[in-house]
Formats: C-alpha cells, sequence, structure tokens
C-alpha cells in the first residue's frame, strides 16, 4: 500500500479548556494568600491595570463596564497627546524625588519583624564551633549532626558515617562487595543449614545454586569467590591462591572447597569481615559522643531507650531504680506491665510509682524545642455574622487590591482605531486589555461562586450556628452542589484551603463536610458529633478503670447510635487518644 498525503474535513465536539477558563479555576483554587501575591503580580506586569485611588463609586463602574471602553467613540485625534510632555514630566518629576530632600519613612513596627527561627541543625553546630578539635572529629560531628531528624535521634548507621568519610569509588565498591556477600549467605541460608562446613554435594548444590541466579556470572574472578562463598567459605578462595572455576562438577567442587577450608582454617582467616572505607569506626563513635553530649540532653541517639538512658546518667541517677526499669524492663515498660517487673525486681508495686512518673517527665523527642514549623495565622476567606437573628454572609474583601483597566491606556487604544493605525503598539494594548478583562471577571466569578458555597453552608448547617457543634449533620458534596446548581468539582475547588469565621469559632469550610452515621429514631448524625460524644466519654471515665471500644460501642447504641467497634477505634485514633490499656491508671 502506497502512502500518500491528503486533506479531509472532520467534524467533532471536544471540551478545550480556553485561557480565561484555565486562569477562572486556578484563581477559584487560590487561598487568600496566594490571590494577593498573583493579584500584586499583575499590577506590576500589566500596565493597564491600576488600582482606584479617588471615587470608589466611579472606579466600580469601570470594573462593571471595561468592556464597552474600547469601542467607545472618541473625536479626540493622536496628536492631540503630547507623549514627549509626558514623559518629559514624568522623567523631570521623577529627577526632582531623586534629587530632593531626603524623606524619612516610617519604620516596620517591630512586632511585624519576622525573626528566623534556630533549628536542631544550626543550634547543634554552633555549639560544635565553640569547642576546641581538630579538623577531622570536626568533620565528623557535623556529619552527624547531619544526619540526625527532626526529634533529635540518629537516623544513620555507623557504617554509612564511615562511608561518608571515602571516595565515591571506594564507596561503591564496598557497597557491590557487601550485597555480593548478602547474595552468598542467602544461598547458603536456602541450601540447608545441617551442616557447617563443607561435605558433599550441599556445598557444591549451594554452589550451583548462587550460579543459576546469575551472582557468579558477572566475572570468572568474581565467580571463584562466589561460589565458595557460597560454600560457606567466605570471599578469600582467589586471595587463598586458589582458582574454582564455575565449570567444575559436583565432585570437582567438593575437592576444590575442602582445599580453600584447609587454607582459611590454616591462616585463621575471616573473609565474610568486609573493611569498611572511609573514616574507622572509633573516629565515628567518637564523633557521635561528642554530639550527644550537646545540648539538648539526649539528642545524637540511634533509639528512644538511649536517649532515655543519657537523661538519666546526665541527671546523676545512674544505677537507680529508676534507670533499672529503662536498662533492664524497657519492654514491660512499654506495655505498662508493672506488676510483673515489681514481682521480677523483688519490691512492692507502688515502689514504682515515682520511678514511672520520672521517666514520664523525661523528654521523649530531643529535638522538639528546635523542631516544627512556625505558626501560621490564618485570614478567613468568608465571614458569617449573626444580624438580627439572620445569619450573613460577607467576603473578606480587605487587603486585596481593587482592579481596574486604566483609563489613559482605554483613551489611548480608541484613539488608535479611530486614526486606523495597526501597529505593535495597538497590538500589545489590545493583548494586555484582554489579559486585564479576564482577570478582572475571573476574580468577580470567583467571590460570586464562593459567597454562593458559603451562603449554601449556612443555610444547610443552620442548626449548628445556632446551637453548636452537637447540630452538625451530615452533607457531602453534592448537596452543596445541587443546592447551587454547580458541579461538585467546582464546589470542592471553593472549599479547599478556605477559612471560615463564624460565631462557633473559625473554621476551614471543609469542616462543614462530614459522613453520616444511622440513627434508630431516623435520620443520619455528624461522624464530628460522635467523635465529640467519644471525647466526652472517655473525659468523664474513671482512670483505673478506663472504657474500651466495646463499652464505648455499647453507650453510643443506647443513645440510638449504630456504630460498629471497630469504628469506634478509628474516631478514637483520629482523636489522638490512647487505647483502655495505655489509658489506665497502674498506682
Amino acid at each position: 500500500m502506497a502512502l500518500e498525503q491528503r486533506l479531509s474535513l472532520k467534524l467533532s465536539q471536544k471540551l478545550v479548556m480556553t485561557p480565561a477558563l484555565q486562569q477562572a479555576i486556578k484563581l477559584l483554587q487560590m487561598t487568600r494568600l496566594e490571590l494577593e501575591g498573583v493579584l500584586t503580580q499583575e499590577l506590576e506586569e500589566n500596565p493597564l491595570l491600576e488600582q482606584p485611588e479617588d471615587d470608589p463609586a466611579e472606579d466600580q463602574g469601570e470594573i462593571e463596564k471595561p468592556e464597552e471602553a474600547p469601542d467607545a467613540d472618541d473625536d479626540g485625534k493622536m496628536e492631540d497627546i503630547d507623549l514627549d510632555a509626558y514623559f518629559n514630566e514624568y522623567l523631570e518629576a521623577s529627577s526632582e524625588r531623586q534629587s530632593g530632600t531626603y524623606e524619612p519613612r516610617e519604620a516596620v513596627p517591630i512586632e511585624a519583624t519576622v525573626a528566623a527561627i534556630e533549628d536542631l541543625y544550626d543550634h547543634l553546630l554552633w555549639q560544635l564551633k565553640m569547642q576546641e578539635l581538630e579538623p577531622e572529629p570536626r568533620e565528623i560531628a557535623e556529619l552527624v549532626i547531619g544526619n540526625l531528624d527532626e526529634d533529635g535521634f540518629l537516623a544513620a548507621t555507623v557504617e554509612e558515617l564511615q562511608l561518608l568519610g571515602a571516595a565515591p569509588e571506594a564507596a561503591q565498591a564496598y557497597r557491590a562487595a557487601a550485597a555480593r556477600q548478602e547474595a552468598a549467605a542467602a544461598a547458603v541460608a536456602r541450601n540447608g543449614s545441617e551442616g557447617s562446613g563443607v561435605e558433599g554435594a550441599s556445598e557444591a548444590s549451594a554452589s550451583r545454586d548462587l550460579l543459576d541466579n546469575g551472582v557468579a556470572s558477572i566475572d570468572p574472578e568474581i565467580a571463584c569467590t562466589e561460589v565458595a562463598g557460597a560454600a560457606g567459605l567466605g570471599a578469600a578462595a582467589t586471595g587463598a591462591g586458589i582458582e574454582m572455576d564455575p565449570g567444575l562438577d559436583d565432585g570437582e567442587l567438593t575437592a576444590a572447597g575442602s582445599a580453600v577450608e584447609d587454607v582459611l582454617e590454616a591462616t585463621a582467616v575471616d573473609p565474610l569481615v568486609l573493611e569498611v572505607p572511609g573514616y574507622s569506626v572509633a573516629a565515628v563513635e567518637s564523633a557521635i559522643e561528642i554530639v550527644k553530649n550537646l545540648d539538648p540532653p539526649g539528642v545524637g541517639c540511634s533509639s528512644l531507650r538511649e536517649s532515655l538512658l543519657f537523661q538519666l546518667t546526665m541527671l546523676g541517677e545512674e544505677g537507680t531504680l529508676t534507670y533499672r526499669l529503662v536498662d533492664e524492663y524497657w519492654d514491660l515498660c512499654l506495655r505498662r506491665q508493672f506488676l510483673a517487673i515489681a514481682k521480677d525486681m523483688g519490691v512492692h508495686l507502688q515502689e514504682l510509682k515515682e520511678p514511672s512518673e520520672r521517666i514520664g517527665h523525661l523528654e521523649t523527642r530531643p529535638g522538639r524545642k528546635y523542631g516544627g514549623e512556625r505558626t501560621h495565622y490564618v485570614e478567613p476567606d468568608v465571614h458569617v455574622v449573626n444580624v438580627g437573628g439572620e445569619f450573613v454572609v460577607q467576603i473578606n474583601d480587605d487587603g486585596l487590591p481593587k482592579l481596574r483597566v486604566s483609563k489613559a491606556y482605554r483613551d489611548m487604544l480608541k484613539q488608535m482605531k479611530a486614526e486606523g493605525s495597526d501597529g505593535e503598539a495597538q497590538v500589545y494594548i489590545k493583548d494586555k486589555m484582554r489579559s486585564a478583562m479576564w482577570l478582572i471577571k475571573s476574580l468577580d466569578q470567583r467571590q460570586r461562586t464562593i459567597y454562593k458555597v458559603a451562603e449554601s453552608i449556612v443555610k444547610q448547617q443552620l442548626e449548628f450556628f445556632e446551637k453548636g457543634i452537637e447540630y452538625l449533620r451530615p452533607m457531602v458534596l453534592r448537596d452543596v452542589a445541587e443546592d447551587i446548581e454547580m458541579h461538585e468539582s467546582t464546589v470542592s475547588r471553593v472549599v479547599s484551603n478556605k477559612y471560615m469565621h463564624t460565631p462557633r469559632g473559625l473554621h476551614p469550610m471543609k469542616f462543614f463536610f462530614h459522613s453520616g452515621i444511622d440513627r434508630d429514631m431516623g435520620g443520619d448524625i455528624s461522624s464530628l458529633s460522635v467523635k465529640r460524644k467519644i471525647k466526652h466519654f472517655i473525659d468523664a471515665e474513671d482512670p483505673k478503670k478506663p472504657l474500651s471500644d466495646s463499652t464505648l460501642m455499647n453507650r453510643l447504641k443506647s443513645e440510638g447510635i449504630q456504630i460498629a467497634r471497630r469504628t469506634v477505634a478509628k474516631y478514637r485514633d483520629e482523636l489522638r487518644i490512647p487505647s483502655s490499656t495505655d489509658r489506665k491508671q497502674v498506682f
């Protein structure tokens, strides 16, 4: 069949995302802070956009009908505008401002100044620089600090810290050798554990298994090494002066393996020990101890138990009952089995009360003070105000730039059209005019959509605003979408990262959307209300006899709420409430 080019017409329907629609969608899902930044940037980049300064009513009129401006008739001519005089005046005014007297500006209030937060890395590094250390210990200590997690625990092993001081090629070669060694050990484990040495077919089958898996087929020299390792002999067959060919039969492999074993036993060398390149073990461990002795206490440890023991040592409690609880009975302490601990230690149960409380006062996350993020203050997008017993929705526009199209550029564009000129300047102004109009329309549509969604939420959650959270009814996005006759995806974009200030507090707009749980008396109850009831039950429980999840389920069912025990456990976890076993007070 010959290839040919042809022209054809095809009629089809498809959804096209125009630039205006894309911009409207982006603005709709932006937070208030993001929107303020976008509008400020557009004011800087688009010369046709400006903020009204004088008459708000006049400015509003210009915003509502800016499309009519380019088409209006104007008898003025382009030559009537003295562009040279206009820009000369601007330049002269600018020059006078630069050469004039200095005008002092009001300083930023001290409470509005943003101070940098010192994180754990900076705090430890500052202490390290205050110590007199040799270059290498200081370098390793900085690596240790850099490998701490946000809680202050060491996330890297000693071996990984050693490799940080090695050349990339040496580190890569070590990792490859370690991987081959692990594969050889795994092959030995798969081929049985009945014999520890090389006996008959066990070694040969292990070698064959390793070869079949492709581990020893990389290189002839590596092959003989891995065959010996698979037989339980290690990775030093070649170094022992014995060549092993992967093509040997079982009998030859057995004989060669016996010879390698004899050489290794004679030299008393453990071939499975690989020397880690880079820093020495002693240097790394010494650097870790240096970091451990920095503030806060307990930082630089590899586990919580080690951190608590170090904190107790710093407090001079080494050898005490508290120290023994963490050192000798850590697993039992985690399970709160103090009765078994007291019986094993030969002490009365009440004698463990003070030590256990002492452990509870220790810092479980040494880096907590220097971790976390700065507190973010939320400015609501919508205000719900009670006016004469009626809840009114108000869009929060404070701080957002008010936009309008510049009248000077509109007049300039009308003048160009009247003269019939079609230059680059006119194309540029038209493009910027179109962009400004899209932005103003999209911004107005965004505010209208948010208002509709907020008004629908207030209408459907009226009992919550009047009586409280116990009366929050189940609601999904579909309920609001059907009420305002919009798509669910649009409602989802509106409520995403938006906040509503109500007489019942400041809440995310997603707060009002919850699934429902069936009730015996008919109707549904919000999952948030059920969580509130669970919290009330737990707050009023006996600490020595905490309520189990089954008991909580039965109490909810007695109030007509049909709920499963696993759902109660899920809601309890979401409330960050421990289980009944962990809540129980032993003493």
